[in-house]
């Protein structure tokens, strides 16, 4: 059981290689799930950087 690795968004596959790094070399990730290395540091710099309407978010819910 699983998920089809062509359906998670490259967000999605950002997150699963953060916790997968430790176990398998970041090539093989890349490969497996069809994600170009410069999407990954793009995704992984995006999850790093704090959300700037934050306040404006929690204002309006």
């Amino acid at each position: 059981m699983g998920t089809d690795p062509n359906r998670l968004t490259n967000k999605e596959k950002t997150i699963l290689i953060k916790l997968l790094l430790e176990d398998f070399l970041l090539k093989n990730l890349l490969n497996f799930l069809n994600l170009k290395r410069s999407s990954y540091y793009y995704n992984l710099n995006r999850l790093n950087t704090p959300d700037k309407y934050k306040e404006v978010r929690e204002a309006v819910l």
